[in-house]
C-alpha cells in the first residue's frame, strides 16, 4: 500500500491493525524496504502486540511542540489500537517506547530504551564524531530486537540508575554497522512521501515492493523510464533477446482461465473461517478488476489481467491462512515463473534491483539480456517504458495491491 500524502490519525490506526509497521520513506534513511524485511522478522517473534510508526507528524495533530505532538499521537493510536508496545517516532527525530497492559514501568522503559541506543553509539563512533543523526529505523530495530527483554526488565523493581542495555553486544555492534552503512549511503529522502512497509504480529507479514530508487516512480505517477539511481550511470543498452509482441488472442485466452478461476475460489470461499479478512477482500476487488481489463484491446491490459487474477488468488489464500507473502512475479517478465532471485538492471541513468525468475537472473547476471516484455508495434520496447499502470507498478513487482492500483489508475483518467 502506498500513499502520497502523510495519513491522518484514523489511517494510521488502521494500517498499524493490519499490518503492524508503518514506516515514512524521510524516516527510511533511504532503505524502508530493507527495514522493514528486518523488523517484520524480529515482530513475528514477539509474543505481545507491537506496533512500530516512523511518520511525519499527521496532520490534524497539533505540531507546536514536537515531543507533545509525538506524546499525543502515540495516545491516539492507543486508544484506537489498544495495549501493546508502541515504538513511535515523529518530526523530532526521537523515538518514543510505551506500553499500555504489560504491567511495564514507563521510566524504566524508556531508559533502558535508551541504553541500547547509547551502546550501539559506543559502536558507531563515526557517527557521533560527524554529529550525524542516528537512524530511526536503526533505533527502531534494535528496540523491537529486544522488545521481550525490554518488557520484562521494567515490569521488575529496579533500585540501580543508569540503566543498563538488555541488547546483547554482538547485536549492537551489528546495528552500529548497519546505522553507519545507512548514513554513507542514503540519498533518497523524498518530501512528504510515505511508503507503508508490513510486519504484523498477528503472523501476517506483507512484502510491499522491491527497491526504493524505484518505489518513487510509482509514487510520484511516473513510468520507470528516465529514473535516476545512485548507482552510478550507465554506458552501454543491456543486451537483449529479439523482441516479440505477446499474441492477444493467446494472453486473452490465459486471462479469462485464470479469470474464472479467481471467481470459483471466491464464490468457494468460507468466509467466517478467513483469518485475515483485510487481506481476502483483495481477491473481491481483484475479481472486479480483471472483468474490466478483460474487456479491454491493449495486450498490456490483458497480461494484466492475468497478473491481478493470480494475485487475488494468492491474497485469498493468505487471508484463509491468516499468514504468507504476497504473489512475486518476475520484473522482466510477469508470465514467467515466480522469482527466486533479484539482480541489478539498469533504468533510466543508474541501476536497481529487481527481482526476477532464475533464467532472467541467470542471463542477466551472465551478461546476456533477460527475455523480457516488449509491447507495441512496430518497434516493441520493454513495458516499463510505456506511461501507464503497468509501467509504474512493474506489473505488481512494486506494490502488494495491485488490484486496488489499478482502479486507483483508472479512476483518475475518467
Amino acid at each position: 500500500m502506498f500513499a502520497a500524502e502523510v495519513p491522518d490519525v484514523d489511517q494510521l490506526a488502521r494500517s498499524l491493525r493490519e499490518d503492524g509497521v508503518v514506516i515514512d520513506v524521510v524516516m527510511g534513511s533511504g532503505e524502508s524496504q530493507d527495514s522493514h524485511d528486518r523488523i517484520a522478522a524480529l515482530v513475528r517473534e514477539v509474543p505481545f502486540p507491537v506496533y512500530v510508526a516512523l511518520v511525519k507528524t499527521p496532520e490534524e495533530i497539533p505540531n507546536d511542540d514536537s515531543i507533545e505532538a509525538r506524546d499525543l499521537l502515540v495516545s491516539s493510536l492507543h486508544r484506537s489500537l489498544g495495549d501493546g508496545l508502541y515504538i513511535v517516532a515523529t518530526d523530532d527525530g526521537w523515538i518514543s517506547v510505551t506500553s499500555w497492559g504489560l504491567d511495564a514501568d514507563p521510566d524504566v522503559l524508556s531508559g533502558t530504551a535508551r541504553a541500547n541506543v547509547e551502546l550501539i553509539a559506543k559502536e558507531a563512533p563515526e557517527l557521533a564524531a560527524e554529529h550525524s543523526p542516528f537512524p530511526l529505523v536503526v533505533e527502531a530495530e534494535a528496540q523491537v530486537r529486544t522488545a521481550e527483554d525490554l518488557i520484562a526488565t521494567a515490569a521488575s523493581p529496579r533500585s540501580n540508575y543508569p540503566l543498563p542495555p538488555v541488547l546483547e553486544q554482538r547485536d549492537a555492534r551489528e546495528l552500529a554497522e548497519r546505522a553507519i552503512t545507512l548514513e554513507n549511503t542514503a540519498g533518497f529522502r523524498p518530501e512528504r512521501t510515505r511508503v507503508e512497509v508490513h510486519a504484523s504480529s498477528r503472523g501476517l507479514s506483507v512484502l510491499v515492493g522491491c527497491l526504493t530508487a524505484v518505489l518513487v516512480a510509482l509514487l510520484l505517477g511516473q513510468s520507470l523510464r528516465g529514473w535516476p539511481t545512485r548507482r552510478g550511470p550507465v554506458r552501454e543498452r543491456p543486451k537483449m533477446w529479439p523482441p516479440t509482441t505477446p499474441d492477444p488472442a493467446t494472453e486473452r485466452a490465459e486471462a479469462v482461465r485464470l479469470a474464472d478461476q479467481l471467481a470459483a475460489d471466491v464464490a468457494a470461499t468460507d468466509w467466517t473461517a478467513v483469518r485475515a479478512h483485510d487481506v481476502a477482500n483483495r481477491a473481491v476487488t481483484a475479481r472486479d478488476v480483471v472483468g474490466m481489463l478483460l474487456a479491454s484491446d491493449d495486450v498490456a491490459d490483458l497480461i494484466g489481467a492475468q497478473v491481478v487474477a493470480r494475485a487475488g488468488m494468492k491474497d485469498l489464500q493468505r487471508g484463509v491462512a491468516g499468514h504468507g507473502a504476497p504473489l512475486r512475479v518476475c520484473f522482466f517478465d510477469p508470465r514467467h515463473p515466480s522469482p527466486c532471485s533479484s539482480v541489478y538492471w539498469p533504468l533510466g541513468e543508474g541501476r536497481v534491483k529487481v527481482p526476477g525468475c532464475a533464467g532472467c537472473v541467470r542471463d542477466a547476471t551472465e551478461d546476456r539480456g533477460p527475455r523480457m516484455l516488449c509491447l507495441g508495434e512496430p518497434e516493441p520496447r520493454p513495458y516499463w517504458e510505456r506511461e501507464d499502470i503497468w509501467a509504474r507498478t512493474g506489473y505488481g513487482t512494486l506494490t502488494d495491491t495491485i488490484a486496488a492500483d489499478v482502479l486507483h489508475a483508472r479512476s483518475e483518467h475518467r
